[in-house]
């Protein structure tokens, strides 16, 4: 039975509109990125000194740390960003594109994008999927569908993605994200 309400808890999928930034990566970018990604985001957290490994007995101030580090890791990953743009060995393959989430579940996601992607290929993406609490997740992605859609006249393509490589912390806050978005939907049917 627990099994059973695992399964149809990490099934769970919202419909809502969310801003993604993605690139294409190879698998051997994928396997690269993630180790070093995971060595500095736990190197940081223990700078901050914050658990990387959330405990069933945390509190709710703890939480609130937890995002609050992530925020701030976010944006020291943005701002060594802005100091690579604005450098003079600017590479395009490193640039993110834009696109719009339609709807997440612990697995996967469906999204818009405005350049052409293939069925195959791996893409990395990095979402907001709330505010207020701020929730931002950075995902790994292989692309199962790609459907070509127009959009006041523009070729846009309605893309599957199937999450691969997702750390159980990321794949909660999706599903938390998830519930809560269902939550406001219901409050707003009632009302």
């Amino acid at each position: 039975m627990i099994a059973k309400e695992k399964e149809s808890r990490a099934d769970a999928r919202a419909d809502f509109e969310y801003d993604v930034r993605y690139k294409i990566i190879t698998r051997e970018e994928l396997n690269i990125t993630r180790k070093n990604n995971s060595l500095q985001n736990i190197s940081a957290l223990k700078e901050l000194k914050i658990n990387p490994i959330a405990s069933d007995n945390t509190t709710e101030l703890s939480k609130t740390d937890q995002n609050l580090a992530e925020f701030l890791l976010r944006i020291d990953g943005k701002l060594d960003r802005i100091i690579h743009l604005l450098g003079e060995n600017r590479n395009n393959n490193d640039s993110f594109f834009e696109g719009i989430g339609k709807n997440i579940s612990a697995s996967g996601m469906n999204i818009i994008l405005e350049k052409p992607v293939e069925k195959g290929e791996i893409l990395f993406a990095k979402l907001i999927l709330s505010e207020q609490p701020f929730i931002c997740i950075d995902v790994y992605g292989e692309i199962v569908r790609v459907t070509t859609i127009k959009d006041k006249d523009i070729e846009k393509f309605q893309t599957g993605i199937s999450f691969i490589y997702t750390d159980p912390s990321v794949q909660e806050k999706i599903v938390s994200c998830v519930f809560r978005q269902q939550r406001r939907e219901i409050q707003k049917k009632q009302n």
